[in-house]
């Protein structure tokens, strides 16, 4: 009897090596790179929005629950963009307090990640001060702000960082203070 259940462990372990199985808490580099260019593709293109929604709801499940927290911004990110693309206001307003929510979530879940944070930023930055996310933007850019100032390149690379950081000098929601610094870490870091 014991013998079928520890080959049955062992073929699910070999599955789960060669990403048969995808880890649900551990995405791949590859995995997140594919995610990182087609949400930056979706944000002007709605058929992007809808497949890479499909993509990652096929791959990790219609189960956002048991999303990492990086998928789970992806994902709250892909439903505030659906927001953009949609026609009627309902929607439009239903799209994005989803999206923001799955964001929260992601927050919640990791507060220290640039990404998560940036993802939720960018979003944020488009929306109306009417609808009450003020505190979270401003939260948010100063912890992006504080994290980019580290000058830590293990999990982002220095390019995805430059990119992260030209976007908030632009943004125009940086103090005065934060613009001088993120500037002076653009040209002494980034531009070298």
């Amino acid at each position: 009897m014991k013998y079928p259940n520890n080959l049955i462990f062992l073929i699910t372990i070999l599955l789960s090596t060669v990403g048969v199985f995808p880890s649900e808490k551990n995405p791949d580099s590859t995995t997140i790179n594919f995610l990182r260019n087609e949400f930056y593709a979706a944000v002007e293109n709605k058929n992007k929005t809808y497949e890479l929604e499909d993509f990652i709801i096929n791959r990790y499940s219609d189960d956002y629950n048991s999303y990492s927290p990086l998928i789970l911004a992806y994902y709250g990110g892909v439903q505030a963009l659906k927001a953009k693309h949609a026609f009627d206001p309902f929607s439009k307003l239903s799209h994005l307090i989803s999206g923001l929510n799955r964001l929260e979530e992601a927050v919640d879940e990791s507060p220290e990640n640039l990404e998560i944070r940036f993802i939720r930023f960018s979003i944020l930055d488009h929306v109306p001060s009417i609808l009450g996310y003020s505190s979270e933007r401003e939260a948010d850019k100063d912890k992006i702000c504080t994290i980019l100032l580290q000058k830590n390149y293990s999990s982002l690379s220095r390019k995805i960082q430059e990119g992260m950081a030209e976007y908030m000098v632009a943004s125009d929601r940086l103090t005065d203070e934060q613009k001088t610094k993120v500037k002076e870490l653009i040209s002494s870091i980034f531009r070298k």
